[in-house]
């Protein structure tokens, strides 16, 4: 079974922010799952949470919540890692 970063419970007791989207998106998925397939579950967790604010101090304050997240992806998704940015700049057209 794959496995993000911080599944184990050694880790999430040593880790930082908010991973209830992560457990959220391991849910959704079957034990089964690849890590491609955690990786893009949790972008699509990720971005619907950054569309829910109303302002960009908002999104930007819930982007950082879940960097811990997003960080990793830089190297292991790069191109989903890019989508989150491009989201935020999208997003950055067009909240207050």
């Amino acid at each position: 079974m794959a496995s993000f970063e911080i599944i184990t419970e050694e880790r999430r007791a040593y880790s930082f922010g908010n991973t209830a989207i992560l457990d959220a998106a391991m849910d959704s998925l079957p034990a089964t799952a690849t890590q491609a397939q955690i990786d893009a579950r949790l972008v699509e967790y990720i971005t619907g949470d950054l569309r829910k604010p109303k302002t960009m101090k908002t999104v930007r304050a819930h982007l950082l919540a879940h960097w811990h997240h997003i960080a990793p992806l830089a190297e292991r998704a790069p191109e989903l890692f890019d989508s989150i940015i491009l989201e935020v700049a999208e997003l950055a057209t067009c909240k207050p």
